[in-house]
């Protein structure tokens, strides 16, 4: 895959913002637990899924998502790919939202990468798989990989460095 048609999507967790109004945020999480097999609650829950991605966000009401930001922009500068957002839940884009774009962009080739970096982890060993099964059927000629899991042996170094810097620095 070429570097210079490829857009990488960087996912994160996602969080709701600090000042959504907590009623509306509770009445979303009880309905949660009565999503399925019913219809009206699942499309009450489905608004308040899209108001809660959809609120506006700012470092003060958000600090996960600025940071997943900061971390994008970051990755785009070290390895000069395109690099974007996309959040499991809570925020948006969605992943399915973040590919389109890229598509409609003119990227020929996708590359998920979750910020979620060890195994055992639902959003990456299943739920991401599972929405990148839903975009390559609506995306069939795109190229598309994911970029997990991550090597141990790589993670063990990363945080052996960390970790030294920590202690050389106490």
């Amino acid at each position: 895959m070429a570097g210079a048609g490829v857009a990488v999507i960087l996912v994160g967790h996602g969080a709701p913002p600090e000042d959504f109004p907590a009623a509306r945020l509770q009445e979303f999480f009880a309905l949660s637990g009565r999503k399925r097999g019913d219809a009206a609650v699942l499309s009450q829950w489905l608004a308040l899924d899209r108001e809660i991605r959809e609120w506006p966000r700012t470092p003060a009401n958000d600090p996960y998502h600025a940071g997943l930001a900061e971390l994008a922009r970051r990755v785009a500068t070290e390895s000069g790919f395109s690099v974007r957002v996309a959040f499991n839940e809570f925020c948006g884009p969605t992943l399915a939202e973040a590919v389109d774009r890229a598509v409609q962009e003119g990227f020929g080739g996708v590359v998920v990468v979750p910020s979620m970096i060890t195994l055992g982890g639902s959003h990456s060993e299943n739920e991401i798989p599972e929405e990148l099964a839903k975009v390559r059927a609506q995306h069939p000629h795109l190229r598309l990989v994911y970029a997990w899991p991550f090597d141990p042996g790589s993670l063990a170094r990363f945080f052996a460095d960390h970790l030294r810097k920590a202690v050389g620095g106490a």
